[in-house]
């Protein structure tokens, strides 16, 4: 399992989780890495860095090594096809894909663009998936009128859940 970590001196970092339960790093830099994937083959890791300064995609072994640059142009929330053929991923308002034209080590054909999902707020780390046959996306999207348009505070509140509680 690949996950994010915090840490105090190098930011969000991703870990990886393995069947006996021990964690380690697996890309930890002063930079933010988020957004891991795994490929289905289990070799492979995408994720997200914003180490040029913007977001970018990036592969990785899953057991360490030199890392592949996915995206060219900005790139966030990785997602591989079924069949490990194509990484799916965001730019700006578009919907991209990555050709993997090889696995061994993996290789990046082709980018294009896929979809305006400009509708599609950008605020999820994985805000997509990709079905089976890799030819429909399901996307959140959400409702202005969900949006909260206030914030209430309560102070005192430990006093006030006591004198609820007594009634």
């Amino acid at each position: 399992v690949a996950f994010i970590e915090y840490s105090q001196v190098t930011g969000v970092d991703v870990w990886m989780l393995s069947p006996d339960g021990k964690t380690r790093p697996l890309v930890e830099t002063k930079f933010s890495e988020m957004a891991p994937v795994i490929s289905p083959n289990g070799q492979w890791v995408a994720y997200q860095s914003d180490e040029t300064g913007r977001n970018e995609v990036y592969a990785i072994p899953t057991g360490g090594g030199q890392r592949l640059a996915v995206s060219i142009d900005g790139g966030t929330g990785p997602i591989w096809s079924r069949d490990a053929k194509e990484l799916f991923y965001r730019a700006g308002d578009f919907l991209m894909s990555a050709q993997v034209t090889s696995m061994s080590p993996p290789t990046i054909g082709q980018r294009k663009k896929l979809l305006d999902v400009s509708s599609f707020e950008s605020m999820y780390f994985h805000e997509f998936d990709v079905s089976a046959d890799g030819k429909q996306f399901l996307f959140i999207r959400s409702a202005p009128e969900a949006r909260a348009t206030r914030l209430d505070v309560i102070v005192n509140w430990g006093r006030e859940l006591g004198r609820v509680e007594k009634m």
